[in-house]
């Protein structure tokens, strides 16, 4: 019983851990500015207007759901490749948002003041992240799987 996973059920192991280290996201604070913490599941919810001020890293999300589904749906190398493609695109976004989180005063504050400057990243972003990539390194798994199939 010892040794890798191997075989189709491999793509189901890297989804498995990218759905639960997802999942453990929303559970924990992402970003904590001078007066506020703001959780991963409020990240998750309100995420989208971050694209108002130039922020692109929640639409990461989407692509993660649909890398997923082609993670776990597609088969033959052309859902391989498009997966590792929509999961590379996905991890682009996703890091973005330590730069955008970090380096643009305006999201911590507004005109109350209720949030104040930056101080630090979360658990949840980095769990968040760390989904994105464990999905994208199944995708490549997948991808290399088939190829290597195809060739013998």
């Amino acid at each position: 019983m010892g040794g890798a996973v191997r075989g189709p059920r491999a793509r189901f192991a890297f989804l498995f851990v990218s759905l639960a280290l997802f999942g453990l996201s929303l559970g924990f604070d992402a970003v904590r500015y001078e007066r506020v913490t703001h959780d991963g599941l409020l990240m998750l919810l309100l995420g989208w207007m971050g694209v108002l001020a130039l922020q692109v890293g929640w639409w990461a999300n989407p692509l993660l759901l649909v890398g997923h589904g082609l993670l776990a749906f597609a088969r033959g190398p052309r859902g391989a490749r498009a997966a590792v493609v929509v999961l590379s695109i996905a991890v682009v976004l996703a890091v973005s948002s330590f730069v955008t989180l970090r380096t643009q005063d305006m999201i911590g504050r507004n005109e109350g003041e209720l949030a104040g400057d930056f101080e630090r990243f979360e658990p949840a972003i980095f769990l968040w992240v760390g989904s994105i990539l464990v999905a994208q390194a199944g995708a490549v798994f997948r991808a290399r799987q088939l190829r290597a199939a195809a060739a013998a």
